[in-house]
């Protein structure tokens, strides 16, 4: 006699995330649904960033947040890959929030790609000033 035993399956769990995409990809499309993610996302984190700065004019918040939204757009892919290498979360689930975080840190990354762009003007100037004198 074989005994079969019968194990209770758990029930399946959907993520908010799930829910999100699956509705912004009906509505928009498999290529217009993440884009509106990433871009509700960076949105989302222009403005959170927004809130902590002092008080300043529209035209001054609007380009804060364009500044916010465009970092957002041009880093989140990279952010996305990064995330989907070196951990379990899909890409297109990690695109609203890594579009927001990336937004709403927004004076951080300035700040470390201005330290970046200075130490590459000093070596630029440096390796300029040694070809000058012949070492």
């Amino acid at each position: 006699h074989s005994v079969h035993v019968w194990h209770a399956m758990s029930e399946p769990q959907t993520s908010w995330a799930f829910v999100v995409l699956g509705l912004a990809t009906s509505t928009l499309g498999p290529t217009l649904g993440p884009f509106a993610l990433l871009l509700f996302g960076a949105i989302a984190g222009g403005l959170l960033a927004l809130g902590k700065e002092p008080a300043m004019s529209k035209g001054e918040g609007f380009r804060y947040v364009f500044v916010s939204v465009a970092l957002a757009m041009a880093l989140t892919g990279i952010a996305v890959w990064l995330v989907e290498k070196y951990t379990a979360i899909p890409g297109n689930i990690a695109l609203m929030p890594m579009s927001l975080a990336i937004a709403a840190g927004r004076a951080h990354i300035l700040k470390l790609v201005e330290r970046l762009v200075g130490a590459l003007g000093t070596f630029v100037e440096a390796v300029a000033a040694s070809k000058g004198t012949g070492k």
